[in-house]
C-alpha cells in the first residue's frame, strides 16, 4: 500500500470553496459558517485559516480570527481585530470519509505549535465546544471553563482556553544570538532576525543566491531588506542548511 502524502498548511483563497464543503458535512446550517463567512474569515486573517491535506486533497480544516475579549462571543465570530491578542478558533473538522484517524487532533495540533511559536503577542486560544467533545479539547491542552453564551442552534455550547506562556519562544533570540555570531566572508554584512509575523511580510523577488549560512533551525527564510535574512523555527527541528548570500543585480 502505498504511503499518504500528508500537509497541514494555510488554505489559500481558491481552496476556501473546498473548505466550506467540509465545514458544510460536518455542521448543521445552523451552527457552520457560511461560504460568505469562511471567505471573510480566510481573507482577513488568512494565517489562522488552516487544512490538512492528504495527497492533494483538502480532508480537514480549522479557521479563526483575532480578539481582544477573553472569551468568544457570537458577534467576535464574525469580526476580526488584527491587533487582537486572542486568537478565536470557529472551526474544526474533517471530511466524513477521514474521521476516527486522529486526523482533527494533529491540524489542532500543529494550529496550536503554530500559533504559540510563530505568533506575536498571543495570550490564548479561545472555542467554544459540545459537552461530548469537551474531553478531546482537553487533551490538546483546552481547559473548560463552563457553559458559553455563545448561542448556535439548539445546544448549549462550553468555554474552552487554551492559555499560552508568555516566554513561549525562548528558541528566537537564542537561536539569533547563535547565528549571528558565525561569521564568513560570505556572510558578513548579513544580519539573521526573527521571523514571527509571516503574512505582514511584503512579497519580495528573490535574485540568485549563494550560501554560506550556518545551518540553523528554520522552517522559512525570506528577505525582509537587502541585508537582513529572517528565519524561523522548523516545525520538526530538523536541521536544515539554509545559505542566503543576499546578490541583487545591483550589487553583481
Amino acid at each position: 500500500m502505498a504511503l499518504s502524502n500528508v500537509c497541514i498548511r494555510p488554505v489559500t483563497e481558491k481552496e476556501v470553496h473546498d473548505a466550506w464543503l467540509i465545514e458544510s458535512l460536518s455542521f448543521s446550517s445552523e451552527e457552520g459558517a457560511s461560504e460568505e463567512t469562511c471567505k471573510f474569515r480566510q481573507r482577513v486573517a488568512p494565517e489562522l485559516f488552516w487544512g490538512y491535506f492528504e495527497n492533494d486533497r483538502l480532508i480537514a480544516i480549522t479557521h479563526g480570527t483575532k480578539t481582544s475579549l477573553s472569551k468568544l462571543t457570537r458577534e467576535s465570530m464574525f469580526t476580526h481585530d488584527p491587533e487582537g491578542t486572542v486568537v478565536g478558533v470557529h472551526s474544526l473538522c474533517t471530511h466524513p470519509e477521514h474521521r476516527k484517524k486522529g486526523v482533527a487532533k494533529a491540524l489542532m495540533q500543529q494550529f496550536i505549535q503554530y500559533v504559540r511559536d510563530d505568533l506575536v503577542n498571543i495570550t490564548k486560544i479561545c472555542l467554544v465546544s459540545h459537552d461530548f467533545l469537551v474531553p478531546f479539547y482537553e487533551g490538546l491542552g483546552y481547559k473548560c471553563e463552563g457553559l458559553s453564551q455563545v448561542t448556535f442552534g439548539p445546544d448549549p455550547w462550553y468555554d474552552m482556553v487554551h492559555n499560552l506562556p508568555t516566554d513561549s519562544r525562548p528558541w528566537i533570540s537564542r537561536w539569533t544570538q547563535a547565528a549571528n555570531q558565525h561569521s564568513s566572508p560570505a556572510t558578513d554584512g548579513l544580519k539573521l532576525v526573527p521571523l514571527t509575523r509571516h503574512a505582514q511580510l511584503p512579497n519580495i523577488m528573490l535574485s540568485p543566491a549563494t550560501a554560506h549560512l550556518p545551518r540553523v533551525l528554520c522552517q522559512h527564510v525570506k528577505i525582509n531588506t537587502p541585508t537582513t535574512v529572517c528565519v524561523s523555527r522548523c516545525r520538526h527541528n530538523e536541521w536544515v542548511a539554509s545559505a542566503i548570500r543576499l546578490r541583487h543585480n545591483s550589487m553583481e
